[in-house]
């Protein structure tokens, strides 16, 4: 590695057949070489080189963002110009895109299996004949009964999603809490309560501003875990489906991590009153439809009772779906009066928002005391916090617990 190429021409007098005597050497003697450049633009040296790959610093929202470009490699296809890179702890990484998790996919248990295929059954078909079990597949073959959801090897195979097929069931993985302090709320990732110095605090709105170039999962990645700890903790859940998602859609994001007679007890999912076909499930409630004053009453109503029993809730609501069914300026009103309920209960109002009024982004911003920021670069996710002002974040899956919970690191 020569480290810089200029500093060390800078001290030569042929300086021009520096580069070129370097690679002859190295050519003749059978090894590789690295030339670090701090000059920037076109060289002579860039054609003599086999790849080229720049490092830059950008700005994004004022925060430093660093990316890592290839603009060269012989032989081989670019199939990703452009990465995300972090130097977290004194170690280069380049980030590689986004992956949501599938539900059922005990990812953190089948990456060990070399013959993988996305999903536990694949899993288990391919270990059939291999010669190398997972411990997924060892696990589902000792399985005593058919159908039976308790695995004979809890120790090594505990929290995985549930999984089915004919004679074969492992049981749901169950959603281990983070416990909350007096002041705040845990926002059930451990990474995301240390970038917020404690969590969501207790009477507040909390707001998570997705850019609209974010694939699906993000949301449900961000939102479950908060969801899922204060289910975990006896606490109550109220939540209006965000845009097109029904209230089985949106239930069935959080039903397999918890027993189903916690979620139905102190779940609450909000179908618009007229729309409901059907038979209601335990956890659905209606409100109206019409009038956003009384559907804001009748929101919080049902807050209020789960917290009368539980002594805390958390009331979710996709702020854009609420502007297109009631205007912005209804929207606007029920925030509110959210943000009054929350400070006079000391419940967490949690907001979601893709593609805002500049109207409604301004009064988010000015009523939540965390404003979050999701946005996509280079194909990797990044998350920063506006109030409080946090540095760049990028987002990842950590499915070790045998559930998918966002990691964070830091882009330093």
């Amino acid at each position: 590695v020569i480290d810089s190429i200029e500093a060390l021409k800078a001290h030569l007098s042929e300086e021009d057949r520096l580069e070129k005597t370097v690679l002859e050497v190295c050519e003749s003697a059978g090894a590789s070489v690295v030339f670090v450049s701090e000059c920037t633009g076109e060289t002579t040296l860039d054609y003599m080189v086999d790849g080229i790959v720049q490092l830059r610093r950008e700005s994004l929202d004022g925060r430093v963002l660093r990316v890592m470009d290839i603009h060269k490699l012989r032989g081989e296809a670019i199939e990703k110009p452009s990465y995300v890179f972090t130097l977290h702890q004194g170690e280069f990484r380049a980030l590689q895109d986004f992956q949501p998790h599938v539900e059922g996919v005990c990812s953190a248990v089948c990456s060990n299996c070399p013959s993988y295929r996305e999903s536990c059954l694949g899993c288990i078909e391919a270990n059939k004949a291999s010669d190398s079990k997972c411990p997924i597949y060892e696990c589902a073959m000792q399985l005593k009964v058919a159908g039976c959801k308790l695995c004979p090897r809890e120790d090594e195979c505990t929290l995985l999603p549930e999984v089915s097929r004919p004679g074969l069931k492992l049981r749901p993985g169950v959603w281990k809490p983070i416990q909350n302090s007096v002041l705040y709320y845990s926002t059930g990732v451990e990474d995301l309560d240390r970038m917020l110095g404690g969590g969501y605090p207790r009477g507040s709105i909390c707001t998570l501003d997705l850019g609209e170039e974010l694939p699906g999962g993000v949301l449900e990645l961000l939102a479950r875990p908060t969801i899922c700890n204060f289910l975990m903790q006896g606490d109550g859940v109220v939540s209006v489906p965000v845009g097109w998602r029904s209230p089985k859609q949106l239930a069935k994001y959080v039903k397999p991590y918890v027993s189903k007679d916690r979620f139905n007890r102190l779940y609450r999912v909000v179908r618009y009153r007229g729309a409901a076909e059907g038979r209601l499930e335990p956890y659905e409630v209606t409100l109206p439809s019409d009038r956003p004053e009384d559907f804001a009453r009748e929101l919080i109503a049902v807050a209020e009772e789960l917290r009368k029993v539980t002594g805390g809730v958390r009331v979710g609501v996709g702020i854009c779906s609420l502007a297109e069914r009631f205007g912005v300026r209804g929207a606007t009103s029920m925030l509110e009066k959210l943000a009054i309920y929350a400070r006079q209960s000391s419940a967490l109002v949690q907001c979601s928002a893709m593609g805002c009024t500049a109207e409604l982004e301004k009064t988010l911003k000015r009523l939540s005391s965390v404003y979050l920021k999701a946005r996509m670069t280079c194909g990797t996710v990044l998350l920063y916090g506006e109030k409080p002002r946090t540095e760049l974040y990028v987002l990842e899956v950590d499915a070790s617990l045998g559930y998918p919970v966002p990691k964070l690191t830091p882009v330093q």
